[in-house]
Order: C-alpha cells, then sequence, then structure tokens
C-alpha cells in the first residue's frame, strides 16, 4: 500500500470519529470569538455607564481603595483579590474576590467606579462559561483533568494530521498554478462540489487551523506546554507575573481567602502609578496588596491589540516608588509568543482582522466535517453497487490469445459509472489485470489489449496506477504488433477531462501499438459513450454481455439517389444521398437514424469473383463496409491494412476474424487501403 492510500485511509477514518468533535470546538470557538463586544452591548448599564457630566473628569470617580472597601462591604467583608480599573469613563471597573479554599477562580462582578455599587455580571456571561467549557472539555465531568480534555486534545493532534496529509493529498499537478490552489468552482454538482469545497477551502484555512491547534495544544498536555516553553524561552519554569508573588512572610498565600494578615492601602502606589504613567494607559489590574508584599499592576497600554500585551509594573506599598518594570515592547520574541498563546489562539494578536479571520475559519470547521462524510458515504454505496456485480467464472479458450484487459478501476469505489466495469467484468472473452501490475513484456505478449482507466483530481492518475505511470510510462516501448484500445473514465466538470486516458492512448501510440478503434471518453451519465464502447467491444468479438444492452438492428434503407454538390471544387468531393425508409418505420421529430453504408451484395460478389476467390460468406462480411481494393493487391488469407484518412486510426479486416472483423472507424470516415499488406492476428 502507498503513502499516499495510507494517507488517505487515516485521513477518512480519523474525519469520521475526530472531525465531530472538531466540528463542536468550531462553532464554539467562532462564539467566543467576540465575547466581551456581545456582552457589552447585551449589558447596558452593567458592562458600560452613561457618559459624565462635562468637565466632571476624574473627580467623580472613587479611589482604588475607596472601590476595594465597597466591594468587601458588599460581600460581607469578603477580600478582594485585584480590581480593574479602565481609562474610558464610561466602562465600568471590574472586581474579583478571593477564592475559597478549592475552587480555581473567585466571583467577579462589574461595579460603578462613581458610586461603588457592584453591578454583578454582564448579561450572557453563564452561557459563554458553558461554550468555554464545551471548547475545552466538551462539559464533561473532571474539567481539565477529565476525560474531555484528552478528547479535545487528541482532536487538536488529529487536526494538524489533517492539514499536513491534506495539503500532501490534495497536492496538484501543477503547484505554481494559483487557480489550483485557491480558485473554487461552485458550478460542480454532487460529489465534486463536496470535493472542491473539501479541498479548496481547506486549502484557505490551512495555516489558520495549524495555528488553532498549535496554540490549543498548550491546555491540553503539560508536556506540550513545557517543550513549546522550553524552546521560545530557554526554560520551562513560567515567568511570575500576575501576583504569584503576593504571598504574606510566614503565611499562606493570599488568593485563597484565608489570609493571615490585612490588606494595604493601593493610594500610595496608585499615585506612583499616575506619577509614571499618566493616562498611557487602556486599562490596568492592580493586585491588592497584603502584608509587605509589592503592589504590582498590569498595565494594557493605550493601542494594545490584545488584553495580554501588558507592561507589568511593582510599586513599594508604603512609598509608592516603582520598584520594577517589564515592559511588553522589551520582551525577546520567544517570551512574546510564550505570553501571548491565548491572543495567538483566538487570533487578537493580529488585531482586529486576526479576530475575523480566526472567527470564519473556526465558523467553517462543520463543513469539512459534513463533507468529507458526505463523500465518505458516496464510496460505500459506490463499493456496495460493486460488490453485487456476479462475475462469472472464465469460460475455457482453448488455448486462443484472447483480448487482455487492464483496467484502473476494477476495484476501485470511485467509478463514474458502475455498469462501465461491470460490462467488462461479466465478460467471458476477456482475460483481466490491473494497471499496477502490468509490465511491458506483458503488453507485448497480449497482443490485444483493451485499457480502462479512470482519471482523478487534476488531471492524475489514481492513487494504486501512479507507479505504473512512472515506471512504465516514463519513455516510448516496443509494442510494434500490439493492437489496444481505451476506455478514459472522467467527469467533465474537471477541466483536465480524461487526461490519464489520453496520456495512456498517445503512450501507446507513440510506442507504436495499433489503435483498434479511436479512444472513448466517458463520462458519469454518457449512456451514448458506453453504448459506443459496447458496440466496439462487439465488434471485435469481445462481447461485453451486458444483459440491458443489444446489438443495433439495422434495416436496409436503400439508395434513391446521390447528386454531386461540388463537381467544379479542388477538394473532395460531396454528395446529397436520398435513403428511402422501409415500410413501417416510426419516424419522427427528434429521431436519430445510424446509418452503417454497405456495399450492394452482388458488387461484392462480383469482386471476390474476378479475384478468383470462392468465399463461405466471411469475406463477403467483411468487405460489405470497406472501400473495394484493387483486386490484384487483395490477399483474403492475409488481410489489408487501412488507414482512416481523417483521425490515423488503423483497421484491420481478415479473413481469420471469425466475424470479428472491426465494421468502420468511429470517425465514419471511409478506410483508404495502403501500400503493402499486413497479417492479422485474432482480429
Amino acid at each position: 500500500m502507498t503513502l499516499r492510500r495510507v494517507l488517505f485511509q487515516m485521513h477518512w477514518f480519523l474525519g469520521i470519529t475526530a472531525g465531530f468533535v472538531l466540528a463542536l470546538m468550531g462553532v464554539t470557538g467562532a462564539a467566543m470569538a467576540f465575547e466581551d463586544e456581545i456582552m457589552a452591548a447585551l449589558s447596558p448599564g452593567v458592562v458600560t455607564l452613561a457618559p459624565l457630566p462635562s468637565g466632571a473628569g476624574d473627580a467623580a470617580r472613587l479611589s482604588p481603595d475607596a472601590l476595594v472597601r465597597a466591594a468587601s462591604a458588599q460581600r460581607d467583608g469578603k477580600r478582594v483579590q485585584d480590581l480593574t480599573i479602565a481609562r474610558d469613563p464610561t466602562l465600568a471597573a471590574q472586581v474579583r474576590f478571593a477564592a475559597k479554599k478549592g475552587q480555581r477562580g473567585g466571583e467577579r462582578s462589574y461595579i460603578d467606579p462613581r458610586t461603588g455599587r457592584l453591578l454583578g455580571t454582564a448579561t450572557g456571561a453563564g452561557v459563554f462559561r458553558t461554550i468555554e467549557n464545551l471548547h475545552r472539555w466538551l462539559a464533561l465531568p473532571g474539567g481539565r483533568n477529565g476525560i474531555g480534555s484528552q478528547l479535545t486534545g487528541l482532536s487538536a493532534l488529529a487536526l494538524v494530521f489533517f492539514a499536513v496529509s491534506g495539503l500532501y493529498l490534495r497536492w496538484p499537478r501543477h503547484p505554481r498554478d494559483w487557480r489550483a490552489w485557491f480558485v473554487l468552482d461552485l458550478r460542480k454538482t454532487g460529489r465534486n462540489l463536496y470535493r472542491a469545497l473539501h479541498a479548496v477551502i481547506g486549502g484557505w484555512v490551512l495555516v489558520f487551523y495549524l495555528l488553532s491547534a498549535a496554540t490549543g495544544l498548550w491546555w491540553s498536555y503539560d508536556w506540550y506546554q513545557r517543550g513549546a516553553r522550553y524552546m521560545l524561552t530557554g526554560t520551562t519554569e513560567r515567568p511570575e507575573r500576575g501576583g504569584r508573588e503576593g504571598r504574606a512572610p510566614g503565611g499562606r498565600r493570599g488568593d485563597r481567602g484565608d489570609v493571615t494578615e490585612e490588606s494595604r492601602p493601593i493610594a500610595p502606589a496608585w499615585a506612583g502609578f499616575q506619577r509614571s504613567e499618566g493616562s498611557r494607559f487602556d486599562r490596568v489590574t492592580i493586585t491588592v496588596p497584603q502584608g509587605a508584599a509589592p503592589v504590582t499592576m498590569r498595565m494594557v497600554p493605550i493601542g494594545a491589540r490584545s488584553d495580554r500585551m501588558t507592561d507589568e509594573l511593582r510599586f513599594d506599598a508604603r512609598s509608592g516608588a516603582l520598584t520594577k518594570a517589564e515592559r511588553y515592547a522589551e520582551r525577546g520574541v520567544g517570551e512574546t509568543i510564550a505570553t501571548s498563546i491565548y491572543p495567538l489562539h483566538t487570533g487578537a494578536f493580529f488585531g482586529l482582522p486576526g479576530r475575523i479571520a480566526l472567527f470564519l475559519t473556526s465558523l467553517t470547521m462543520p463543513l469539512f466535517t459534513i463533507t468529507g462524510l458526505l463523500l465518505y458515504l458516496g464510496r460505500r454505496r459506490t463499493k456496495r453497487a460493486l460488490a453485487a456485480v456476479v462475475v462469472p467464472a472464465s469460460a475455457d479458450n482453448g488455448g486462443r490469445t484472447d483480448p487482455a484487459c487492464w483496467s484502473s478501476t476494477l476495484r476501485r469505489p470511485a467509478l463514474p459509472n458502475v455498469s462501465h466495469a461491470s460490462a467488462l467484468r461479466r465478460s467471458r472473452m476477456l482475460r483481466f489485470g490491473r494497471c499496477r501490475r502490468c509490465r511491458r513484456a506483458d503488453l507485448r505478449g497480449a497482443g490485444t489489449v483493451l485499457f480502462v482507466v479512470a482519471t482523478y483530481g487534476e488531471g492524475d492518475a489514481p492513487d494504486t496506477v501512479r507507479a505504473f505511470e512512472r515506471r512504465v510510462m516514463a519513455a516510448p516501448a516496443d509494442l510494434d504488433g500490439v493492437r489496444y484500445a481505451v476506455l478514459a473514465l472522467g467527469d467533465r466538470e474537471y477541466p483536465d477531462y480524461c487526461a490519464f486516458g489520453q496520456r495512456i492512448d498517445a503512450w501507446l501510440h507513440a510506442s507504436g501499438a495499433q489503435r483498434l478503434f479511436d479512444r472513448i471518453e466517458l463520462d458519469a451519465a454518457d449512456a451514448d459513450g458506453e453504448r459506443q464502447w459496447q458496440q466496439q467491444l462487439h465488434a471485435i468479438g469481445a462481447d461485453p454481455a451486458q444483459p440491458d444492452w443489444q446489438p443495433a438492428d439495422y434495416a436496409a434503407w436503400p439508395l434513391v439517389a446521390r447528386t454531386w454538390l461540388n463537381p467544379d471544387s479542388p477538394g473532395a468531393p460531396m454528395y446529397r444521398v436520398e435513403l428511402g425508409i422501409p415500410a413501417g418505420t416510426r419516424w419522427a421529430p427528434g429521431a436519430i437514424a445510424e446509418i452503417e453504408p454497405r456495399h450492394d451484395p452482388a458488387r461484392v460478389a462480383r469482386f471476390l469473383a474476378n479475384c478468383g476467390i470462392v468465399d463461405d460468406g466471411r469475406v463477403a462480411a467483411g468487405l460489405a463496409k470497406a472501400t473495394l481494393p484493387d483486386p490484384a493487391t487483395f490477399d483474403a488469407g492475409g488481410g489489408i491494412r487501412w488507414r482512416c484518412r481523417r483521425f490515423r486510426t488503423e483497421n484491420i479486416r481478415s479473413r481469420r476474424c471469425r466475424s470479428r472483423a472491426v465494421s468502420s472507424c468511429s470517425c465514419g470516415n471511409v478506410p483508404q487501403p495502403m501500400a503493402g499488406s499486413a497479417s492479422a492476428r485474432g482480429g
């Protein structure tokens, strides 16, 4: 099994399993893309406030210490862990209370910075928390340490595999052609449309999905987080930011709600912050200090693309002096990425365009699950139809050299029409083989060869036949004396319709092989092309034995008149022919007459008599539809090679063909005799 085949099998198997989880993660991720904006729009009076009176300025706001005291008093003295203040006076401040023992995070609430009144949570906050739980661990028990987190982590790994394997599987024959990568042809229908949506849109969003998967794994596996952090920063330790230093000396951590020391005032540090930063911040989060711990402030500068692009400042709690400043702009590239995983995951790292791009790509995630499932079900239906084909045992050919049929589609489920393969497989006069096992010696030994080949993708050979094209068709072979015909299967909705069948036909012709008849190209619903192929098989003696097909029932239409229309033209003569319709023939507008010209039997008899041939009827049957040659050059035992002037295809007339003689060129031209003669083997 080739690498391409293995990747394809893994791709569809993971697609119908992890694909459903990824679809849910995509929808929930898109729902959270603009969470803050949605809750602000739904929560006037909570998230947003009425504008201040003209000229009121900052005097109308309470100090940070007053806000902390007011919030704590409204929660029965519960300690406030941090306070977020926005520069915009129409935005409410936020407080976060210390969590109880065993809780992951404390209660959050908006607070009016003018009155100190708690405003509660934003409308829809509970809904978004449920969506977040679905996104991170499918809302299953155990949270981050439960089975749901493992499932989402494995699905993120599967997304990486989908992106890489999908890129390999859809690699076009002309990779420099940008249209093959990015142009979506919506004129296609059915499975072709599903495949185009799956492949082309997959190319559009591939980079975004790789970014989402690579950053999403950060929260799924500790080993991944440690490894990524080490690659980016050279250490596996997390930087001490966000108040981790807030441990009271001799006491327990200050974020558990069971402190041993009282909170210290913020006023000195706040005054120091205003002196150093002024109004150059969009919002600032103040960690309420305890004991001798410094006051930590995380400031989002004006113009920052996301709320994680923060400057971290530390102030002495007593004097308000700035003791340490870690600026976002001064961080290295690795540290910047390591501290911006969440903005990278949401697209906020790239500003509003990045958020919109991640929102749209997340929203398209179910598309790949749906189209992949439709393609899978289509393959299953076709495979069941192929399995229902009954193939009788091959008949004993008595040592004769019957036509060999090499096919790339005998066991492939993706056939345009099952009946093409089933008709051939039920034939008792064809020896079958698969193209991937075909060698040049096999073709030379077969004598007469029929190729039934499909074209996939952008003019590609089927996966199982690519080795044949690469190895056998690399250069012309010595196939003189081999006769062949090609049935090319394809889909007209693709620009490279039947391209692989055309390449095989050109290679065989360049190798010296002779066409039994012109290449026939079949679309999914091309009944006329299928009938033409069946007629040609019947003509060479390989009856397809299709139960719903019968040879055309020809009747004799006499030639009433023939008028030469261009007697003075230097070109070939053109005639106007009038035929008599036999009695009882039903003829109505829209009917089509299929005409097979024949000589008058008396004329053929006179020709054979001039050649001195006593015929049992078989030679006369072959000559009835051919231009009668010079009797001096005709050899009934060896035959004559004829060439069609229009398409340069070669046909064989032979006495030993035993009714297998080819009736005429598929173009309908009158064959012309060639110089010399050639023997015919097998018809």
